[in-house]
């Protein structure tokens, strides 16, 4: 049998388990599948035996659960090829060897959320983790621990709207909270075009938009300035057809740019931004290691024939073949490019001696930002402001309003005595959970992400909330309201 990882940290490998092996997942290094990046995932998760015939599972205590397509496991249960294994953020499925059909069945369900569904409990103070959602948007969960080690909770909700003639409306169909990246045609290789929901935090709002640039009255143009604004943020990108360098005849003087090529529509993609490696010269640009333009050996000659980018910023354009201007783009911001890599920390020997797997100390929360530097916004968005899009869709000019909703969201929470704060294995398990005395708190969402898709005529917002734990457990939450 070939258990398949279709979504999650582990997304698109596949662990082999042979007739008579025990296989043990769970977050801890020592089981047979590690998948130490999933923090939602207890160290010991759940337990696969396959003996040629029959594949068993049980749940090996884990906190949130072990699910079989929709049903919590309670027992062990036969798991048969084609079932879904859910297990924190990452999704399973099991199939035989030799089945490629079945494969490709699996590999459909990379897009679906991971989020498990809650086993509802009629008993508010017997429940754990019940998520009552009260609105029509998705919900999901996320535990953590910060840089000091104290464990969290991230409730976020996403909120997606269609823009319709008579304004903004709820969509019919709501996106799901996207537990891993999706990338421009689904290339893993390409650029990130819808960036994970699923992070702990984030210090300041992101702007995104993912679509394309349009020639005005749909009339073939050389080239076409763009604006996103939203509130009193403005981005404003030139966007040109393709143009490249070129050298006089003589090969002697100032390369010179050719007139760019009409087009109707181009896609606003990083791979049209300055940036790009120069194989010959051995060398990149950090910014935008997907682009074009860039060039490593500053020698007239080397110019001859690249291509310019075509994504410019409107007020920092190309005038010199050596220029190096930033990286234009409405969309999301690599992880390993700079500035934003540079908010990661330091991963050095010291590092994995000490600090292990914990964050780094130098590590910034501003890393899980993912717009583009110019189109991230301090103190978060209000939920109101207007938008406007110029030439960002096929109407030239394109107005709306954010609809002003934030979720409300409370946590029950059990509060441990210090007894069992001090034994939380024996409180966890013990049948007097329920008469834990109980905490409310209603979390501070902050709308830290704005994703307009002007193509498809609908955007989404991601409102996020964080709620202290005294021990990284989902038995200490009884449930969750979610409501509009």
């Amino acid at each position: 049998m070939v258990l398949y990882a279709v979504s999650g940290p582990a997304q698109g490998k596949t662990f082999d388990i042979g007739p008579g092996q025990l296989i043990e997942v769970g977050r801890s290094r020592e089981m047979t599948i590690a998948i130490t990046e999933d923090r939602e995932m207890s160290r010991r998760h759940f337990a696969l035996h396959c003996d040629g015939r029959l594949c068993r599972i049980r749940d090996l205590d884990s906190a949130n659960g072990t699910w079989i397509g929709d049903v919590r496991l309670t027992v062990v249960s036969e798991l048969r090829a084609g079932d879904r294994v859910t297990a924190g953020e990452s999704v399973f499925v099991l199939q035989a060897a030799r089945d490629v059909d079945a494969y490709d069945a699996a590999t459909a369900l990379i897009a679906e959320s991971a989020e498990p569904p809650v086993d509802p409990d009629p008993d508010p103070e017997a429940a754990v983790m019940a998520i009552d959602n009260r609105t029509p948007y998705s919900v999901a969960t996320l535990f953590w621990e910060d840089a000091d080690g104290s464990p969290k909770l991230s409730v976020i909700v996403k909120a997606t709207y269609a823009i319709e003639r008579e304004g903004v409306i709820v969509a019919p169909a709501q996106l799901p909270v996207l537990s891993s990246d999706v990338h421009h045609g689904g290339d893993p290789l390409r650029s990130v075009r819808l960036e994970s929901d699923r992070v702990p935090f984030k210090p300041c709002a992101d702007i995104v938009l993912v679509g394309q640039a349009y020639a005005p009255g749909g009339r073939p143009a050389g080239s076409v300035t763009t604006a996103l604004r939203v509130g009193s943020r403005i981005k404003t990108i030139t966007v040109h057809g393709d143009r490249f360098w070129r050298l006089p005849a003589a090969r002697a003087g100032r390369p010179t740019i050719t007139q760019a090529q009409p087009f109707v529509r181009m896609e606003l993609v990083y791979e049209r931004a300055f940036g790009g490696i120069d194989a010959d010269a051995a060398t990149y640009e950090a910014r935008n290691l997907c682009g074009t333009g860039y060039i490593g050996a500053l020698t007239p000659a080397s110019v001859e024939g690249k291509r310019l980018p075509n994504l410019e910023d409107a007020d920092d354009p190309i005038r010199r073949w050596d220029a190096r201007p930033q990286p234009a783009g409405y969309g999301y911001y690599g992880r390993g490019w700079m500035p934003r890599l540079r908010a990661a920390g330091t991963y050095d020997e010291a590092y994995r001696q000490v600090r292990a797997p914990a964050l780094p100390k130098d590590f910034s929360y501003a890393f899980f930002n993912g717009a583009h530097p110019d189109l991230q916004v301090a103190g978060y968005l209000r939920g109101d402001e207007e938008v406007e899009l110029l030439h960002l869709a096929p109407e030239p000019v394109w107005r709306f309003k954010l609809p002003g909703v934030c979720p409300t969201v409370r946590v029950v929470q059990r509060v441990a005595s210090p007894e069992a704060a001090s034994h939380p294995a024996q409180w966890r398990a013990s049948s007097e959970t329920r008469l834990q005395p109980l905490r409310e708190t209603i979390l501070t969402m902050n709308l830290d992400t704005l994703v307009l898709l002007p193509d498809e005529r609908i955007f989404y917002a991601v409102y996020r909330g964080i709620c202290d734990l005294s021990e990284l457990n989902a038995a200490e939450i009884c449930r969750i309201d979610v409501s509009a």
